[in-house]
């Protein structure tokens, strides 16, 4: 598991009364935690490879409560809309309802891709992300979850997040680097009403940025 500390808030810490194992949500968890920028929590101070997904037990009871009587749901069409309107509770939600798990679909996972030394020769290269369709909340992923959104796979969740990629200029005049990335997002921003995405990027502009 990597994630770069300027996507992480570390060091937090629960006293066992208010998280919960993804995994198994009838164990509370106590020790120090941290927060991604998607809004998931895991267990540790840092991301290591034995971290594990939790989640606040008060939201597992509010969404426990919510969900209808397994034994009502026998259209496949009612299993897929329980899929995506609980798109983070898959392990949870598969013991009491079988068929949950034939439309079980992968969540974009947070990805930072590098410029090659291609990229740096063409001049730029393209960062992909995606809006969750409810709420400003972005996410920067790889290609290949890029392609699977814009073409709307089944196997990942589609319907819940809004694909979209930036050309980001990688060298020349650091100003003028500065200034064509500050415009791109603009751009998107304005045209595309992707409010707080500069946020979600902290305005730095010159990452990746190499004098020529």
């Amino acid at each position: 598991m990597y994630f770069p500390l300027s996507q992480i808030t570390p060091n937090l810490y629960t006293n066992g009364s208010d998280y919960v194992f993804l995994n198994d949500t009838k164990t509370f968890y106590k020790g120090y935690y941290f927060k991604t920028a998607s809004g998931k929590s895991y267990t540790g101070k840092t991301p290591n490879n034995s971290s594990k997904e939790i989640m606040l037990a008060s939201s597992i009871n509010t969404i426990f409560n919510n969900l209808p009587d397994p034994k009502n749901l026998t259209a496949a069409n009612d299993i897929e809309q329980l899929t995506i309107s609980q798109p983070n509770l898959t392990s949870f939600i598969a013991s009491d309802y079988p068929l949950f798990k034939t439309f079980n679909r992968t969540i974009p996972q947070y990805v930072s891709l590098s410029p090659t030394n291609e990229n740096y020769q063409q001049g730029y290269f393209t960062r992909y992300f995606c809006k969750k369709t409810n709420e400003f909340t972005y996410l920067e992923i790889d290609k290949d979850t890029y392609d699977k959104l814009k073409k709307k796979d089944p196997k990942i969740l589609y319907q819940l997040y809004k694909p979209f990629e930036l050309k980001w200029q990688l060298v020349g005049n650091k100003e003028m680097v500065y200034k064509t990335n500050k415009n791109i997002v603009g751009i998107i921003i304005q045209d595309q009403k992707m409010y707080n995405l500069n946020k979600y990027l902290k305005e730095n502009y010159t990452r990746f940025w190499k004098s020529n």
